[in-house]
């Protein structure tokens, strides 16, 4: 971490920590990251990320914070679902945020979806799953 990242200076008055929503963000953008890896989506004429997807539950707990002290950011993703049909690709995981081997963030029920620009997202629920991978970014 670069202790004199913008938002350190930002978000909370002579608090400075890193917004919970930029660990979320992360996250979403490790999702988007093993789509493309997995060429998922790639059948679509100008496939484009949905940058959350609706209709899904999620839940996130932050039980500590990256400081301008933090060394070391770790972000881990566990793929719980993928469902391709030909209108969309659904990606599920399960993520942690880490701060110098700490957990600080946990979601759960984390979703991006894939869809042909200019088609409308239809949500469906999704079926029970198993992990179908992990992935680990620092």
């Amino acid at each position: 971490m670069d202790p004199g990242e913008w938002f350190f200076q930002a978000h909370f008055f002579q608090d400075p920590v890193q917004p919970g929503s930029l660990g979320v963000q992360a996250m979403c953008q490790l999702l988007q990251f093993y789509a493309i890896e997995r060429s998922l989506g790639s059948g679509f004429p100008a496939p484009r990320f949905e940058p959350v997807l609706t209709g899904q539950a999620v839940s996130w707990k932050y039980r500590g914070q990256v400081t301008p002290g933090t060394a070391r950011v770790t972000v881990e993703l566990e793929i719980r679902e993928v469902v391709e049909n030909e209108h969309q690709v659904r990606v599920i995981g399960d993520g942690w945020l880490w701060a110098d081997g700490t957990r600080v963030y946990q979601v759960r029920g984390l979703g991006i979806g894939i869809t042909a620009s200019g088609t409308a997202w239809a949500h469906t629920p999704p079926p029970p799953s198993t992990p179908v991978a992990r992935i680990v970014a620092a």
